[in-house]
């Protein structure tokens, strides 16, 4: 009767919360345009929903399950930005409610459930990485931690190949963080196991291979092996950190966020290693034997802010940093449990980690001009999405192509310069309708920037007779190898030789060919 009793006290609460957090995400997820990582995601399914397949067909770093998820979204309901937006706010729901109930499987209470729940929405909820593939990836991750913990209390090894199976679609959204969870487990097993770990293991990775071969399999009969190789591997390996790379925040109030996973982390591995020289059951069951999976888990997140260390890329190692710090915090008068002036210390710097993105959506809501102000855009695949400052001209934008070139012909949104390149304006090709004539339509530091590619570029260009350009403000100042000169300039030569400037549009400027 008891766990009937919970099981209804939890169904009468969840409809009203999702229900306000689907209220507050509306409000949220109809403000802006990212226009070149939600760019990257919209026009790469619209690719894909014409029958063309990433790395053959054009160049991305990124795994390719997000291509694919929204082009099937794209097919069903049309494409738009508000369909993607949706999709966005259901994986927001989701990774919130799948915390919960990992911090339940581990054994805490439901206070410590609804603590994590809090703090991870409300962190989700400033998240204005639209359509990264990083949400599905994250929300992939936790329900194979969910099966991990219920083999650990269980012993089943059908959840171990449940565990690998999501495991495997993490890495289809993101090869990086679906590793590092393969990577985690399979740490974990043999620690648990040691000897006879080869029974769990091969579990594990029977999940992860009955997912993945059979999506490698259908890749290699489309593309060439070196090209995937080469854009999925190599260039986020190599080329990537150096491009890339940004400056560790100073230890202060604005950076606090960025080294909070990191002091979770080192109390939990220190709580782990207190709790096994105690005689604790550390690696079976639940209660202290999942902190040791879930650290194992969030050390590696840790490898995703390795190069990009900005707020916008904390979500992966936050999440289990969340989960982390509600069962540290809980354990109390237990083997290895934190002693009380780390548990304090891990209070005040959560507090000082959500300061923020707290103030910030306490203010969105209490302004009326915030949530309802700015210009509502009018093109068809973003109608219903404001832009708080140069909607306007944006809009008149991605009209104007639309209006201006006929359908069948390809042009290039780039930047006013290509020796050194931040992004360029990708969700362009998207909104206008317009492909882009070149393989690079992703223009990247360290991709698009060395002679070679710039060669192709402009041999792409002229076979197409691409009969207009858009480039953009997108000068790269970041402290790397990406913000120096490449000293290539040729596509910056050809495009001023074949081209004009025709209109302007705010910080925009569109160039049509002479001879057009």
């Amino acid at each position: 009767m008891k766990d009937g009793r919970h099981t209804a006290w939890m169904s009468a609460w969840l409809v009203p919360v999702a229900a306000v957090a689907l209220l507050h995400l509306g409000f949220v997820l109809n403000r802006g345009v990212n226009v070149y990582d939600e760019g990257l995601a919209m026009y790469g399914a619209a690719r894909v929903l014409d029958g063309e397949v990433p790395y053959r067909d054009f160049w991305t770093l990124y795994a390719p399950g997000q291509f694919y998820a929204l082009a099937f979204l794209f097919r069903v309901f049309g494409p738009s930005l508000v369909v993607e937006r949706a999709y966005g706010a259901a994986l927001l729901l989701a990774i919130g409610a799948l915390t919960f109930r990992l911090v339940r499987r581990a054994g805490a209470g439901r206070p410590a459930a609804w603590a994590a729940w809090c703090l991870v929405t409300v962190w989700l909820s400033s998240y204005r990485f639209y359509a990264s593939p990083v949400l599905p990836a994250l929300a992939s991750c936790l329900l194979s931690w969910l099966a991990v913990l219920s083999f650990s209390a269980a012993g089943r090894m059908r959840s171990l190949v449940l565990a690998g199976a999501w495991s495997a679609l993490a890495l289809l959204f993101r090869q990086d963080l679906g590793g590092y969870a393969v990577i985690a487990a399979w740490l974990w097993l043999g620690l648990r196991a040691r000897r006879s770990a080869w029974r769990p293991l091969g579990a594990h990775a029977a999940g992860v291979a009955a997912v993945l071969v059979p999506a490698a399999g259908w890749f290699a009969l489309r593309v060439p092996v070196d090209a995937a190789f080469r854009d999925l591997v190599v260039f986020p390996l190599r080329v990537f950190p150096r491009v890339r790379a940004l400056p560790y925040p100073a230890l202060s109030l604005a950076g606090v966020g960025f080294y909070f996973p990191i002091l979770v982390f080192a109390v939990g591995a220190a709580s782990v290693f207190r709790g096994i020289r105690r005689g604790a059951t550390a690696v079976r069951g639940t209660g202290f034997a999942a902190l040791l999976p879930v650290l194992l888990w969030g050390v590696l997140s840790l490898l995703h802010v390795r190069v990009r260390s900005d707020e916008a890329h904390l979500l992966a190692p936050l999440v289990p940093a969340v989960v982390l710090f509600v069962l540290l915090v809980g354990r109390t008068g237990s083997s290895g449990c934190p002693h009380p002036v780390w548990r304090g210390a891990l209070v005040i710097v959560a507090a000082l980690t959500f300061l923020k993105p707290v103030t910030g959506q306490v203010m969105f809501l209490l302004s009326a001009r915030e949530r309802t102000g700015g210009y509502c855009l009018r093109v068809s695949r973003a109608r219903g999405i404001r832009m708080p400052e140069g909607g306007a001209l944006y809009d008149a934008l991605a009209r104007y192509v639309h209006a201006r070139v006929p359908r069948g012909r390809e042009i290039f949104v780039g930047n006013l310069r290509h020796d050194r390149i931040a992004i360029n304006d990708v969700l362009l090709y998207f909104l206008s309708g317009r492909d882009s004539a070149t393989h690079y339509l992703e223009l990247h530091p360290g991709g698009a920037t060395p002679g070679p590619v710039q060669e192709r570029i402009v041999r792409e260009l002229e076979e197409a007779e691409v009969p207009l350009i858009v480039l953009g403000p997108f000068d790269n100042t970041e402290p790397s190898l990406g913000g120096q000169s490449s000293g290539v300039r040729r596509l910056d030569r050809y495009l001023r030789e074949r081209f004009r400037p025709e209109a302007r549009f705010g910080t925009y400027e569109v160039w049509t060919r002479r001879e057009f």
